[in-house]
């Protein structure tokens, strides 16, 4: 992680990629949330249901035997067109800890895309983060140096 304040690159391990993000109900890993989701879980369809003229398909996620994964398992709402629409997270012992829900779809980039996301901890009724996403691009072609620790710390 780049933090421009301390112009320092922070190596977080994989055990700090649970904690909060800036202070919120998010953590590191929904930030970077990727394809370990597709590959480190066996997945089994629950059933499908139809919003807003979209198949929404509920899909329990298990991790798999030896990954480092904390979750007990995610129930995963997403519809036919790919788009997230929420992600509840179970402890070991099969009891919901948080929710992640997507309160707005808009069209973002030309795509549809969760706009407003919020995430709420069991353990703390009331209290949420709320997400939003005013714009954003996607296929767009970045240079290979852009990301480089050297490049971060003095931009070209």
């Amino acid at each position: 992680m780049f933090n421009p304040k301390l112009n320092q690159v922070i190596k977080l391990p994989a055990s700090a990629m649970m904690q909060s993000w800036m202070g919120s109900d998010f953590s590191y890993d929904d930030l970077a949330r990727s394809q370990k989701v597709v590959d480190d879980y066996t997945h089994t369809l629950l059933g499908t249901s139809s919003s807003g003229g979209k198949t929404i398909y509920k899909i329990q996620s298990v991790p798999k035997r030896g990954k480092p994964i904390v979750w007990g398992k995610q129930i995963i709402d997403v519809r036919s067109d790919g788009v997230l629409q929420s992600v509840e997270y179970y402890d070991q012992l099969g009891k919901r800890v948080r929710i992640m829900t997507a309160d707005k779809i808009g069209t973002l980039g030309g795509r549809p895309y969760p706009t407003v996301m919020t995430m709420k901890t069991d353990a703390k009724p009331g209290q949420y983060t709320r997400v939003t996403t005013k714009s954003a691009q996607f296929d767009i072609n970045l240079p290979s140096y852009l990301f480089t620790q050297s490049n971060l710390q003095n931009p070209r």
